[in-house]
């Protein structure tokens, strides 16, 4: 028989055999994924408060069968060029805050509607200096909107906030979000305790392998397609193919959380701009009927749209609802962020400029919605 020593070393010896087997599969695997059929790698970490923030200075190649593109995040966290923390001399600096329709992954950075929009502003206005910020994050609410300008946004000192309000999921995401809660008649913010060691370090794994390895994403999006009873999609995509409903808590939620963000931008004496971004099937007609069986002129179609407008009226607050130039424009047309663009710049004409102190105050006319 062999002796206990042998047995030990056949036993390690199959072992490392196995694991070295599991590595080269799980090599051969990446390769092979990166050739024929490249993941999206992640772009966001979860800081210690528990918000998603873009991983400064990340890099990766975002490829699906309608675009490849390489998305870099700047310095601050931000999915834009290098923009200083100071806001340099003379110049005017709109803050664009969003979720995915803002980030914009799915296209190049200057075809992102903030840029867009800033390139456009330069043209038009050149006797005065823009700047165009992307504040856009994957998967953001109205509540993690007000952190993340707690944590970046007010820093940068802008003189205009554009907050692009998706009305597909930002409600569900504000009734979703740990940060706040609506009891009784009031907006209470919620205590969040913050990742302990042990979930920071998993957290951190997480996020290393989602940043790096195709296989890992691919993996990890098939475990949630079938195992997973929550899905966690690997990616949001800025297009919804539903319209989800929302009760009147949770509209009275999100108006107050509107109203939480704004009075912070007015604390940071910048101006404030509403805009609603619409869900897919309210745009095309054949794909709402198909969708809800409704037809093409039912009310609830626009129910978000109705209410941002009659909050956006208590308030005084300026709004832009772009369903209507969506709603009308050619099918090439609206999945064009260059229209809204174009939108944003006919409206950002509508506020008169004035001085007061070191900063150019925005001062809302009245505005058509």
């Amino acid at each position: 028989m062999p002796s206990v020593g042998r047995r030990r070393r056949l036993w390690l010896l199959r072992c490392v055999a196995a694991l070295s087997s599991l590595i080269l599969a799980l090599a051969a695997s990446e390769v092979g994924l990166r050739i024929f059929l490249p993941q999206p790698l992640g772009l966001s970490y979860r800081a210690p408060s528990g918000i998603t923030l873009h991983i400064p200075r990340a890099s990766v190649r975002y490829t699906r069968a309608e675009f490849d593109h390489r998305i870099r995040i700047n310095s601050l966290g931000l999915r834009d060029r290098e923009v200083s923390r100071e806001k340099p001399p003379d110049v005017f600096r709109i803050l664009v805050l969003g979720d995915s329709f803002t980030e914009g992954k799915q296209v190049r950075l200057e075809e992102t509607f903030p840029k867009q929009l800033e390139a456009t502003l330069r043209e038009k206005f050149p006797d005065r200096r823009w700047e165009v910020v992307n504040g856009g994050v994957s998967g953001y609410g109205t509540a993690d909107e007000i952190k993340f300008f707690e944590i970046l946004g007010r820093s940068l000192d802008p003189d205009l906030v554009i907050l692009a309000f998706c009305v597909g999921n930002d409600v569900q995401d504000n009734a979703a979000s740990p940060y706040f809660r609506w009891r009784g008649s009031r907006l209470e913010e919620e205590p969040v305790a913050p990742l302990g060691r042990d979930g920071l370090w998993l957290a951190r794994l997480e996020e290393f392998g989602a940043s790096h390895f195709h296989v890992y994403q691919f993996l990890r999006d098939r475990y949630y397609q079938t195992a997973s009873a929550a899905a966690e999609p690997l990616e949001e995509l800025p297009v919804v193919q539903a319209l989800r409903p929302a009760g009147d808590d949770d509209w009275r939620l999100t108006e107050a959380l509107l109203d939480r963000l704004f009075d912070l931008v007015a604390e940071a004496r910048a101006g404030s701009l509403l805009v609603a971004i619409p869900q897919r099937l309210q745009v095309f007609d054949d794909e709402w009927t198909a969708s809800t069986g409704r037809p093409s002129g039912d009310p609830t179609r626009l129910e978000p749209q109705r209410r941002l407008g009659d909050y956006s009226r208590r308030r005084l607050l300026p709004y832009v609802d772009l369903i209507g130039d969506l709603h009308d424009a050619s099918v090439e047309e609206r999945t064009d962020q260059g229209l809204i663009k174009e939108k944003l710049r006919l409206e950002l004409r509508r506020f008169l400029r004035k001085r007061s102190g070191r900063r150019p105050m925005v001062v809302p006319v009245i505005m058509e919605i």
